[in-house]
């Protein structure tokens, strides 16, 4: 896989070392073949996020209002 290399500051071929964790193929860690630099490119499961309540906005009641007094 072709990615940009921090270190080389180039895309370089980036390939997995083997994985002493047991992850696989998807093991998430990946080394730059010309530099040994390593990422790390960690991939998250996707989540069903849950929006929270809508905000019932309240309406303040009108109270009465005073009559206006004019000057005389």
């Amino acid at each position: 896989m072709f990615l940009p290399c921090p270190e080389c500051r180039d895309e370089q071929i980036f390939e997995q070392p083997s994985c002493i964790d047991g992850h696989g193929p998807d093991c998430p860690e990946w080394m730059c073949q010309a530099c040994g630099f390593g990422l790390f490119l960690a991939t998250y499961p996707e989540v069903d996020a849950v929006a929270p309540p809508a905000r019932q906005r309240t309406v303040p009641t009108s109270a009465p209002h005073a009559p206006v007094r004019r000057a005389a």
